[in-house]
């Protein structure tokens, strides 16, 4: 979770990945969950009663942000390349977690995929 907008030392358990996690709004009042170099490349959410769902899908990204304002009835989904720096960090941008160097004139491409069931 962040912390005042950074993330927290001390991980705190979330998800075990390749698991249905049962949604509570409860999980997102303290702040954003940040899952941290992610195994998989999508992340489903789907509704026990309909059955109806969305699937994000994010090729080359190595975190995921699912956040919620309080009580709303959505969950947004977000893959991030990089993530806020640690409560505590002192150091350059070079040194930062998940900082992507690109030489000059070079590019990277990012896609992510939404799709509704």
């Amino acid at each position: 979770y962040l912390e005042d907008g950074l993330v927290g030392r001390v991980p705190e358990p979330f998800i075990d990945f390749g698991q249905a996690l049962p949604l509570r709004h409860e999980y997102f009042e303290k702040s954003v969950a940040v899952l941290k170099k992610v195994r998989s490349n999508k992340v489903k959410l789907q509704s026990r009663v309909s059955g109806h769902g969305v699937e994000v899908e994010f090729d080359g990204f190595v975190n995921v942000g699912l956040w919620q304002p309080k009580n709303a009835p959505f969950l947004a989904i977000e893959p991030w390349m990089g993530i806020s720096d640690e409560v505590g960090f002192v150091g350059d941008l070079p040194v930062k977690a998940d900082i992507v160097r690109l030489n000059t004139g070079a590019g990277n491409v990012y896609t992510h995929k939404i799709s509704l069931f």
